[in-house]
């Protein structure tokens, strides 16, 4: 039997796996003569990148619109220096050691992501960290679509059954910016989810 998945694309490179991910699903799906993603598999990407605009599409992918969920983790007009203050003061020492201070950053642009700088990625999802988790509370997919995994389970594998559960899978890349900075407060997120 299949379960219900919450999958979590952090960054860029966990956000461009989920398409990957997305389409490879789509058209095993197809072959079984299934047309769209159950809907208990959820998607949803967080980077700081936030030019993910709709519509943007690629030959290999598709179009980012098949991402069902993006949380952006940058507005346009809204600098790292104005989001670092808001950490200053003596409430918030832990964040102050490894968090570049205000007027340290040059030359990233949050719009374009976080610059392979992971203590930015993370300051900036610690920034925006309740609206993070209500978005990934939100995209946690729900058992009222069971009936339908079951449909979907007995096309591909012949096996429906009644033991469905959710698996949360979290895809960055360490090596990254917003992605290796985020993947653990993600995680203790969803943990706090499951909860």
């Amino acid at each position: 039997m299949l379960n219900r998945f919450l999958i979590v694309g952090i960054g860029g490179s966990g956000t461009m796996t989920l398409r990957f991910l997305q389409r490879e699903l789509r058209q095993r799906l197809a072959l079984a003569g299934v047309d769209r993603m159950p809907r208990a598999w959820s998607f949803i990407a967080v980077d700081v990148k936030g030019n993910q605009a709709p519509g943007e599409t690629s030959a290999r992918l598709g179009s980012t619109d098949d991402l069902a969920q993006f949380f952006s983790l940058s507005t346009e007009g809204v600098e790292y220096d104005n989001v670092r203050m808001t950490f200053d003061g003596p409430r918030n020492t832990a964040i102050q050691p490894w968090s570049p201070g205000v007027g340290t950053v040059h030359d990233i642009s949050l719009v374009d992501g976080a610059g392979q700088f992971r203590a930015i990625g993370r300051t900036l999802g610690l920034y925006y960290l309740e609206p993070l988790a209500h978005a990934l509370e939100s995209a946690v997919p729900s058992p009222n679509h069971d009936d339908e995994l079951r449909t979907v389970s007995g096309l591909l594998d012949g096996r429906p059954g009644d033991d469905v559960r959710t698996i949360p899978i979290v895809i960055a890349s360490l090596a990254g910016g917003s992605g290796s900075g985020l993947v653990f407060d993600v995680c203790d997120i969803i943990r706090a989810i499951d909860e």
